[in-house]
Formats: C-alpha cells, structure tokens, sequence
C-alpha cells in the first residue's frame, strides 16, 4: 500500500488515482475489516477512499457479497495435488 501511494503522489490525479479506483472494492474490503477490528489504521483507509469517487451500487454490493463469501480457499503445499 504505501508504494501504490507514492506511486500515486508522484504520477498525480490521472494516472496515479487509477490503480486506487481500479481496486476500490479492495480498499473498502480493507477499510471494512480494519473498522470491525476497531484498528487505528482504519482512519488511513477511510481518508483514501474519501478521495476518491464516491463508491457505486455496484461496489457496494460486490463489497457485500466479497464479505459473505469470505477469503478465497488456497491450495498450499503438495497435499491438493495428490501427492
């Protein structure tokens, strides 16, 4: 996160807010999780976002169902392969 900032900082408005609207369901995502766990660095996220433009219905829905799902399983190690 604090490179895509600089990077952000330094590339300015156009091609440097980009990235951070592209993956605004991921900073919300972010923003969500850190204010349920009550984190201090939800303020951080919450003044990103407050930047960008405002979230559409799409994205808060996708934030909802992102939510529900929850963390996508992973295949680590050999055992998923049939070792």
């Amino acid at each position: 996160m604090p490179v895509v900032l600089e990077f952000a900082s330094l590339a300015g408005p156009g091609a440097g807010e980009a990235p951070l609207r592209r993956h605004r369901r991921g900073l919300e995502l972010i923003h969500r999780a850190l204010t349920d766990s009550d984190s201090p660095y939800r303020h951080v996220l919450a003044a990103l976002l407050a930047l960008l433009p405002p979230p559409t219905d799409a994205d808060r829905a996708a934030v909802s169902r992102l939510v529900a799902e929850g963390p996508p399983n992973e295949d680590v190690g050999l055992d998923p392969y049939g070792s």
